[in-house]
């Protein structure tokens, strides 16, 4: 069995968010509290907005950033919106219109254009937004510069390479995730087109990635209708979910 995620681009969201961060720390002109600073002592309020903290990579980025700018004078609140985007944004407007917070660092998975109307709340209100991923709203710090299609056909080729010497240029079926959100679309996208170009004998088959539960069901219904796919494809936090129900569904990690 060939499971691939898309771990060089999962490090560099991290990695971008903690340089975000970083840069917050140091920004003498990135929070607007300069009254609520000389109150109570601290530089600023920063909230840490995650789509769900029970993925390992983010729960631990969650710690490690909060540890960090708490020793940096800031004060850090945060969330688990557990892979609710409505709970996310509703949480986003209640800091906003509280003023409990003068900058949100954060990552999203779902289409960025639904999060057009707080980001203009936040911006009207003096609200710094630091994003990883949202890529496509107005007046949101970006600081996600990787080409995700290019990401994304990397891994396809380095598959298409595995699968040629496994499978000699057999037929295969071949998992690949996408979703709304165009980063994780594009990524999805460009191990497509990899995959056509370098092996053009693999049978693509999309699923739309969710929550662990939506995904585990997803990949378990299309292993039901195709007991002989063996090779996945996720670019997500939840591709240990896509795993988890191959193997329940029978595919051993050894399995050719």
């Amino acid at each position: 069995m060939k499971v691939t995620h898309s771990l060089r681009g999962n490090r560099l969201v991290v990695l971008a968010l903690l340089v975000c961060l970083v840069l917050a720390v140091f920004a003498g002109t990135a929070f607007a509290g300069g009254e609520k600073e000389q109150k109570s002592g601290k530089k600023g309020t920063i909230a840490l907005s995650f789509p769900g903290l029970d993925v390992p990579m983010i729960g631990e980025t969650y710690e490690v950033a909060k540890q960090l700018l708490t020793r940096a004078g800031y004060e850090v609140i945060g969330h688990d919106p557990h892979w609710d985007a409505n709970v996310q944004r509703n949480d986003w407007d209640t800091w906003i219109s509280a003023r409990q917070v003068d900058m949100i660092a954060y990552l999203i998975v779902t289409d960025p254009q639904q999060w057009q109307a707080v980001a203009r709340k936040a911006k009207a209100a003096g609200v710094k937004l630091v994003s990883t991923n949202m890529t496509l709203v107005p007046d949101v710090a970006n600081f996600m510069f990787e080409d995700d299609h290019r990401l994304g056909f990397d891994t396809g080729k380095a598959m298409a390479d595995w699968m040629q010497k496994r499978f000699k240029g057999a037929p295969r079926k071949v998992m690949v995730s996408m979703s709304e959100n165009p980063m994780f679309r594009n990524r999805g996208q460009g191990v497509i087109d990899a995959l056509k170009q370098f092996y053009p004998a693999a049978q693509v088959i999309e699923y739309t990635w969710g929550d662990h539960t939506a995904t585990y069901n997803e990949v378990s219904n299309i292993l039901t209708a195709n007991p002989d796919c063996k090779i996945l494809f996720n670019a997500s936090e939840v591709a240990f979910a896509a795993y988890s129900a191959m193997m329940d569904a029978g595919v051993s990690a050894t399995d050719p």
